[in-house]
């Protein structure tokens, strides 16, 4: 610790070429295999024995545990390994001491270490050698213990306690930095809103402030206005207009504070990238930290989305599967059922979960879930190379690169393996393939399996690109059925869905167009008479092929 600060940064400038940047967009574009290459390529799980290319945490774990080593060797001074590392002392012993007065799973709810083992602390809680510990932290697992041991105490006054003496303990080691007492200022400030804006009652609140922020008590307690127009306007003067607005309108949504939360929580990040061409002295050590700690967890949120998205449609696409091999049920006639079961699912589920509704985000409807744009604005998918062909329409984003990919590794597995052969064979002929040794059982489930997880993809980047909504339906959503059409032109070939997709959303989108000069339906029929025109000639074709044959089978037998 205590590196000289020109040697720390050249240490950091040859790091920083393994941080991901434009490489989280190519963890999205490939199977869980390649995503897991990528974050080996870039550093990730030195030392990590990840049992599988779906053991992403083994990785990101690793890399975790060696910022926190690279932190502890190379931070300038006491002060930043402190700011970085001393907030997980104070959580794992609130941690610690719950699981042991309150029998709740430590395991569940412990940190990374930080500059004391978990081992260290649960050995000074036991013995009660609190003052091992230091003043702040010694001293606030004291008042703890004494809450805890009370009847009546909850967690959350134990919660506070902690906050408020890590807070506290930051402010004395920080207090002959500048860049990092600024940090911590605002931090405090941001932590002092929210919890004015969590509490209905003042004096609660109050005891509940940390030290270390700008704004005074007399600043907050504007923010208890009965008015949440004005008390969202009470602190305009200030830096945090923004946030303060942001806390008035989720509590007048009813909603949890979350969007102010993540900006809370990105403040650091935020804070250098907006300088980083100005960084000085300790400065670029700091933000190789928060740019390093806010990938890894971008990256555990894009591993578990891909996964969930395709788990869920592989189990979703697994039953039409099941039904049609071992019962013999047409998969379509299933594949639509279960269509049924979903939607009233999620009706249900949605139906039962106010938070999740437009109504809960300001916006007037109930019927519908909220848009992501106000719910988690980080989560929409970037527009990616092609917008701007597109006049940055809002609906567009890397998803058409997504597609496309994943249309040409269908096209790859269909013609260049073994695997493709066997499912087109199934596809082809059932009896056949069976005769031929194929495992049509497997192949067909296999089949249907695939194709869930690719449509619950697809349904996963519908929804990411921030301009769709899920209503409350009763009667099946249309934009599904749409697939038959594009297969259908497109003669199941992968490639040529691509285009036959983009010919069938022109229409769709023409015909939005001309609105309200011709009605909607004119649209459906439209894309109606193009299924009926593409099955007719593939019956055409197989009538013909049947024609042909049998005449070459009488021919040959006249012979």
């Amino acid at each position: 610790m205590g590196k000289d600060v020109i040697n720390t940064n050249g240490v950091i400038a040859a790091r920083e070429k393994y941080l991901l940047k434009e490489k989280l967009l190519r963890l999205c574009e490939g199977k869980a295999e390649d995503a897991f290459r990528i974050l080996l390529e870039s550093g990730y799980g030195s030392g990590a024995e990840a049992e599988g290319a779906y053991d992403y945490e083994a990785l990101i774990g690793a890399e975790e545990r060696a910022l926190d080593d690279f932190i502890r060797e190379y931070a300038p001074s006491e002060a930043e390994a402190a700011y970085l590392l001393a907030p997980r002392d104070f959580h794992n012993a609130k941690a610690l001491l719950k699981a042991e007065y309150l029998h709740a799973d430590a395991e569940k709810m412990l940190a990374p270490e930080g500059r004391i083992s978990v081992s260290e602390l649960q050995l000074r809680i036991k013995n009660g050698e609190f003052s091992a510990l230091g003043k702040e932290l010694g001293d606030a697992v004291k008042e703890a213990a004494g809450l805890l041991s009370a009847e009546g105490a909850s967690g959350a006054e134990v919660g506070v306690a902690f906050e408020k003496a890590a807070f506290a303990y930051l402010v004395e080691v920080c207090k002959k930095k500048p860049v990092l007492k600024k940090l911590l200022s605002a931090r405090a400030d941001m932590s002092n809103i929210l919890t004015a804006f969590r509490s209905d009652d003042e004096s609660n609140a109050k005891k509940a402030y940390v030290t270390g922020g700008r704004l005074t008590e007399k600043q907050l307690e504007k923010l208890f206005d009965a008015d949440l127009e004005r008390a969202a306007h009470a602190l305009d003067k200030t830096p945090y207009a923004t946030f303060c607005e942001i806390c008035a309108q989720a509590k007048q949504a009813g909603r949890p504070l979350t969007e102010a939360e993540k900006l809370r929580d990105s403040y650091e990040t935020d804070f250098f990238a907006e300088r980083k061409y100005e960084l000085e002295k300790n400065q670029p050590f700091l933000y190789y930290v928060f740019r390093r700690r806010a990938e890894s967890e971008n990256v555990r949120i894009i591993f578990v989305c891909l996964l969930a998205g395709a788990v869920g449609g592989a189990i979703r696409g697994g039953f039409p599967g099941l039904f049609k091999e071992y019962f013999n049920v047409n998969e379509v006639i299933t594949a639509i059922m279960f269509n049924w079961i979903g939607m009233y699912l999620v009706n249900l589920l949605l139906a039962n979960t106010p938070t999740m509704l437009a109504s809960a985000w300001g916006a007037s409807n109930s019927d519908r879930t909220a848009a992501l744009s106000a719910a988690n604005p980080g989560a929409i998918l970037p527009k990616g190379p092609f917008a701007a062909l597109f006049g940055n329409s809002s609906w567009i984003n890397i998803g058409i690169i997504l597609t496309i990919i994943f249309a040409l590794i269908v096209w790859v597995v269909l013609q260049k393996t073994t695997f493709g052969y066997e499912l087109k064979a199934c596809g082809l002929s059932r009896d056949a393939a069976q005769y031929a040794g194929i495992n049509s059982k497997r192949n067909i489930v296999l089949s249907m399996v695939i194709s869930g997880a690719l449509s619950g993809i697809g349904g996963g980047i519908y929804y990411l690109a921030g301009t769709g909504q899920y209503v409350l339906e009763k009667s099946i959503l249309g934009m599904g059925f749409n697939g038959i059409p594009v297969a259908l032109l497109a003669s199941s070939n992968p490639i040529g869905t691509i285009f036959s997709a983009l010919f069938i959303s022109y229409i769709q989108v023409g015909g939005a167009a001309m609105q309200p000069a011709y009605s909607s339906e004119t649209i459906d029929i439209v894309i109606a008479v193009i299924i009926y025109l593409a099955a007719f000639a593939l019956l055409m074709r197989g009538v013909i092929a049947k024609a042909v044959s049998g005449r070459k089978e009488k021919g040959g037998a006249a012979k």
